[in-house]
């Protein structure tokens, strides 16, 4: 099973020490987050570390870390986006390796799950910039369908430091319930998502496609919560199993 994070958001040591335990990562595009600096710090130590390398595009709103929806034409959120994956891609490629995916950031994440002009310009973003790269998004939305009607390969997504509200849909942010707080509560969520399943705030289970786990890289969890899925993925895996990178 893959195990990613978002990075390239908060500091190059928080990233140095995360990087380790992960197999794929996806690098801020600096819209939301981040700084040249960073950016290029992460990407560097990601390809060093064999870490598959994927972008993180979002909307240009750095005051909300990218978490709110913003109004754009379609013409200027596509541009958006073909320059933050170029941005990536290209620094990526000048460090000897290839872009894998994408991953939107935030609302921009939720705003594509379902048909629509935002998720028709991200796709068109990445058929242009990045053909071969998978569009990494929430598992079993309807993008999924979108990006293979194009051509292009998806990748299902699960969440194991955030609450279900539903199989397809995660607690939101402003509710007190939606974060995985303790090592504990932690575990179960992985052990189930593992097994492709996720239990929702009734108590519910649902069967989910899941090709790779995502863990924020700017929780203040992130760094053991990744020590801890790193050691239960590892647990499951035969030893002859290969590590470092995501599967394309």
């Amino acid at each position: 099973m893959d195990l990613n994070a978002d990075v390239g958001e908060t500091t190059v040591e928080r990233d140095r020490r995360l990087l380790p335990y992960l197999t794929s990562c996806n690098v801020c595009c600096g819209a939301h987050a981040g700084s040249a600096e960073l950016i290029v710090a992460t990407i560097r130590e990601a390809v060093r570390l064999r870490v598959a390398v994927g972008a993180h595009p979002s909307y240009p709103d750095r005051p909300n870390f990218g978490r709110r929806s913003v109004a754009l034409s379609d013409e200027r959120l596509e541009a958006e986006l073909l320059f933050q994956i170029a941005t990536v891609k290209s620094l990526v490629e000048a460090f000897g390796a290839r872009l894998r995916h994408v991953k939107p950031h935030g609302a921009l994440y939720h705003d594509v799950r379902s048909p629509g002009p935002r998720a028709a310009a991200l796709i068109r973003a990445v058929k242009r910039i990045a053909p071969d790269a998978a569009i990494v998004g929430q598992a079993g939305s309807a993008l999924s369908e979108s990006a293979s009607r194009e051509g292009l390969a998806f990748r299902h997504e699960a969440f194991a430091d955030r609450r279900y509200a539903a199989a397809d849909a995660l607690v939101p942010r402003s509710d007190p319930r939606a974060l995985v707080e303790t090592d504990a509560d932690f575990r179960e969520q992985l052990r189930g998502l593992l097994d492709r399943q996720v239990r929702d705030l009734s108590g519910e289970r649902h069967a989910i496609p899941v090709d790779t786990i995502c863990l924020h890289g700017d929780s203040p969890h992130a760094v053991r919560f990744a020590q801890i899925a790193r050691s239960m993925i590892d647990g499951r895996t035969p030893a002859t199993a290969a590590r470092g990178g995501a599967p394309s």
